[in-house]
């Protein structure tokens, strides 16, 4: 469903007469969010057109959602008159199966008429069933940062306020990345397959798996943190499948390691800061490409 609501002839005229007073913002004002399933997107948008990037009074947009491969699952496309106002929501099945995480959508206004390519909305997600792209998930970590685990099941939050609750939730014993607190000390910034959001700090403690055993949360302030896997715009956080990523929660300095499902080889000595070929061949592994759940990899001799 698409309403369209163009605005009225006096209000054209006003917002012709000031054109040359503002720089024009593609799909200003946009409010709602993307939402990125395994087989289909969910659209539910509202928003302005403000610039003329076609030279012909219209504005040229479109929602594109791609997988990992670079493979173009949806697009949908608009020459829309400005000034005018949309509401889109609907949902539509991918012309093409996702073959790789992650699944990204993103409301991008096209370059035209002396404006650059501008994205207003950016949203990220996986599907458990899906391989990771060679390199996707791969966010620099710093040292300070310590794998925690939820002590109770809590909403994600798109800011470290408490009305920015989303309808994403992280259940009770998952592990995620914990990068530090907010100015208040009331929420934690975390990630979770290359994306961050907040989560409050009464829900979380340490993780006392073999690994982390139990070392304390960090609890320095931490703002503004970016990645490439982040959302930019308005709306809900990118949303990932709640569950470990044991590649980017093991110590870089860890001496060996035991591949999990969804590992690659290529993944794994970045991670740890060695050469790919070397650790195959310390490791007996002829085919790179070929390593199984439950292998135990000697990571110090590849060092």
């Amino acid at each position: 469903m698409r309403k369209s609501l163009v605005v009225g002839c006096i209000v054209l005229l006003v917002v012709v007469g000031l054109e040359g007073t503002h720089t024009a913002q593609a799909i200003a004002n946009n409010t709602g969010a993307i939402t990125v399933g395994c087989d289909s997107v969910q659209i539910d948008m509202t928003y302005d057109v403000d610039r003329n990037n076609t030279g012909t009074g219209r504005e040229y947009h479109a929602y594109v959602v791609t997988d990992g491969a670079g493979t173009v699952l949806y697009v949908q496309e608009y020459h829309d008159p400005v000034p005018s106002h949309f509401h889109d929501q609907f949902s539509h099945a991918y012309a093409t199966m996702p073959r790789l995480n992650p699944i990204v959508a993103v409301h991008i206004s096209y370059a035209g008429n002396g404006f650059p390519e501008q994205v207003l909305y950016r949203t990220v997600g996986s599907c458990d069933s899906l391989p990771w792209a060679v390199g996707a998930d791969q966010v620099p970590i710093p040292s300070t940062a310590v794998v925690g685990a939820f002590v109770k099941t809590t909403p994600i939050y798109s800011e470290p306020t408490p009305n920015s609750a989303t309808n994403y939730t992280m259940e009770a014993g998952k592990t995620v990345w914990v990068f530090g607190v907010d100015p208040s000390r009331q929420f934690y910034r975390v990630m979770l397959g290359g994306v961050f959001f907040w989560v409050p700090v009464n829900t979380m403690g340490p993780n006392y798996d073999e690994v982390w055993q139990g070392r304390p949360l960090p609890g320095g302030v931490v703002v503004n943190v970016s990645t490439s896997g982040s959302q930019t715009g308005t709306g809900s956080p990118a949303f990932v499948a709640a569950g470990n990523f044991p590649v980017n929660s093991a110590p870089v300095d860890a001496s060996a390691y035991t591949v999990q499902a969804g590992d690659n080889l290529f993944r794994i000595a970045r991670h740890f800061g060695v050469n790919l070929l070397t650790l195959a061949s310390v490791n007996g592994i002829s085919d790179p490409s070929r390593i199984y759940v439950g292998q135990v990899l000697n990571i110090a001799a590849a060092r």
